[in-house]
Formats: structure tokens, C-alpha cells, sequence
């Protein structure tokens, strides 16, 4: 009887339509469950398009790996939030003019949409005709998920609200309320959306964050969790996707000092 290999999963920041840091990352991925006898199963933050070029090859390749990995899944964050409700019409015209500032220009064109309008139902309808995978992808895309301690989300939570009941807009916008928060969630929080401010990860006692500005730096972030446990980080190398770093957890932990030395 064939013995049931073990799943180690891969939880991947905001990869902003950066196709080559995202391929370079993904091999890195696939050679270190190989490396582990493991299938991987892939957790994506969400912010996958917008801002960089390759939004439209990104998503692609994403609905390959969750077909590909079972357990593997697409969270929802802000820039699909707005794709999502402009190809189903639902996007106020100066929401849609925001978004062309924010990535969303860059989302249209790596689909081909070269003259851009806020009249935007024939764009909607372009996009629906050639890529009608990549709307039910959106469409399936969950708010937050569930593994074990950790809640993998896009944003953040909201303090004092039970993650049942958070507000979906907060998980997927929400910043200083949640970024300040210094006590403890019903989970460890796993998020991307508000870049760390070194670029790195950072580990907090309530709080995993992975966004470390792979359209700004080139730096994409998974973070691993094996046996129950996050363990490690693996991270593209700006300007070298092919190379990667490896940290363990503790690395980037944020030790607060204590009151009466941050009041000194």
C-alpha cells in the first residue's frame, strides 16, 4: 500500500502581477517540497494583480496550481475586490477612475485592453468573452482561511470582532487599526496587503506579515508551514528571481521593549 506523502503549505504575499519573482519563487517551492517527499499546497494573500505587468499571466498560472495542488486556494484582497466588481458591473465611475491610479490600468493592459474608458461595460464584457476561468476564479476566491492556529487573510481583522463576523471590506482594506493592535486574535493572523517597512517579514506574537514589496523591490515572500507549524521564509532575491534566501521564523520576530524602556 502506497504511503500518503504529507502536505506542507506555502503562504504567498501580495504578488501584484510580477510574473518573474512569482515563477522564480514557485520553482523554489516545487524543489523544496520535492526535497521534503511532500505535495505543496499553495495559499494565496490575494493583491495577486495590479501594479506590475503580468496581472493577466499571474492569474493563469495561479488557477493551474489550485487545480493542480487539492487544498490549495485564492484569497481575496483588494485590487481582485475591485477587478471583481468591475467585470460585474458594479463599479462606480469614480471608483474605476481611482482604481486606473492604483494598478488597475496595469490589470487591463496586460489583458490586452489597450483604450481605457469609465465607461467600462465593453471592457467587462472583453475580458468575460476570452477569460471567463479567470471571473469564476474571482468568483471562488474566499475572504480569509483557516489552518490549524493561523487565519490567512488579504488585510487583516478587525480588533474585538470574531472572525465569522468580520465585515469582508475590513479583510481585505483594513491598516492602523489592525497594525496597532498589540493583542491577541482567536488566530495568528497571516497577512500581506501593507508592505513591511524593511522589506522583510515580520513576526509578531498576533500577527505573521508577508508583503514585502515584490513590486517594489522584487522581494516575493512565502511563508512555510509544515507539521501545524509556521516554521520558515523562503524569499526571492531582489533582482536575482532565480535566487533564493531562507530564513527561519525567529529571524524576523518584533520584540517589543519593555514600557518603561520605550518611555525612556
Amino acid at each position: 500500500m502506497a504511503t500518503k506523502s504529507k502536505t506542507i503549505t506555502y503562504v504567498i504575499g501580495d504578488v501584484h502581477g510580477m510574473d518573474v519573482p512569482f515563477v522564480g519563487l514557485l520553482r523554489a517551492i516545487l524543489k523544496d517540497a520535492q526535497a521534503r517527499s511532500a505535495t505543496p499546497r499553495f495559499v494565496f494573500l490575494g493583491n495577486i494583480t495590479g501594479r506590475g505587468p503580468n496581472s493577466e499571466r499571474v492569474v493563469d498560472a495561479i488557477i493551474k496550481l489550485i487545480d493542480q495542488y487539492p487544498g490549495s486556494t485564492l484569497l481575496l484582497g483588494n485590487q481582485e475586490s475591485i477587478f471583481l466588481d468591475m467585470l460585474l458591473g458594479e463599479l462606480a465611475e469614480r471608483e474605476f477612475a481611482r482604481w486606473m491610479y492604483s494598478g488597475g490600468q496595469k490589470t487591463l493592459l496586460s489583458y490586452g485592453i489597450q483604450e481605457i474608458s469609465v465607461d467600462y461595460e465593453d471592457i467587462a464584457q472583453t475580458i468575460i468573452a476570452n477569460y471567463p476561468h479567470h471571473l469564476q476564479a474571482l468568483l471562488n476566491a474566499k475572504s480569509y482561511e483557516i489552518e490549524g492556529e493561523y487565519c490567512f487573510v488579504n488585510a487583516g481583522l478587525r480588533p474585538g470582532t470574531p472572525i465569522a463576523k468580520q465585515d469582508p471590506k475590513d479583510l481585505w482594506s483594513i491598516r492602523d487599526a489592525f497594525l496597532e493592535h498589540e493583542g491577541m486574535f482567536e488566530k495568528i493572523v497571516v497577512h500581506g496587503h501593507s508592505q513591511t517597512w524593511h522589506l522583510y517579514p515580520e513576526v509578531h506574537d498576533n500577527r505573521i506579515a508577508i508583503n514585502t514589496g515584490a513590486f517594489n523591490c522584487g522581494r516575493l515572500t512565502a511563508l512555510v508551514i509544515e507539521n501545524g507549524n509556521a516554521s520558515r521564509f523562503l524569499l526571492t532575491k531582489p533582482g536575482y528571481p532565480n535566487q533564493l534566501e531562507q530564513y527561519e521564523l525567529d529571524t524576523f520576530r518584533v520584540r517589543l521593549s519593555p514600557p518603561d524602556a520605550q518611555a525612556a
